[in-house]
């Protein structure tokens, strides 16, 4: 996506769904400041680069909601960090819907104190489990988190049954 940094001052949202990007994508579209929402999903994205959200305040510093969900091959925690998405300072949003996610966070990865401004979080038709998943999504909802979406996961299977 070969554009000067000043291309396109105004654009607020942008829909590169269905365009076989990977994450070299991130770089070139970080310039673009003004950019609130991008959506992504059924792209080629199977990683999150870290250095591209390192300086959340220069890099995306308005994006308010991001769609990762539908990558192929899938985002998959082996080869994806979600820390990084969590120094984007003003992310609202987050989906992540339909890849291959095992859980929420990679051990040693800590979310408290990251995704500050996360208010929806959609991990549906991964493959979290209950143990997994609840415990950082607690402390995520101490945060501000409103909205969780797990439904095709085993968490929910499992939580479906505690209910009834």
């Amino acid at each position: 996506i070969p554009s000067p940094p000043d291309a396109f001052p105004r654009l607020t949202h942008l829909d590169l769904s269905f365009n076989g990007l990977d994450y070299h994508c991130f770089l070139p579209l970080s310039s673009l400041r003004r950019l609130t929402t991008l959506n992504l999903a059924s792209n080629n994205i199977d990683l999150i680069p870290e250095d591209v959200f390192v300086e959340g305040d220069r890099n995306f510093p308005g994006l308010m909601s991001l769609n990762l969900s539908a990558q192929s091959p899938p985002l998959t925690l082996e080869r994806c960090a979600l820390a990084p998405l969590g120094t984007l300072p003003a992310l609202e949003h987050l989906d992540l819907g339909g890849n291959r996610l095992t859980g929420v966070v990679q051990p040693g990865e800590v979310l408290v104190g990251l995704f500050r401004s996360l208010r929806s979080l959609d991990l549906s038709s991964n493959a979290i489990e209950l143990e997994i998943a609840l415990s950082p999504c607690a402390a995520l909802a101490e945060s501000g988190l409103e909205e969780i979406s797990v439904w095709g996961n085993e968490v929910a299977e499992a939580m479906l049954m505690e209910v009834s």
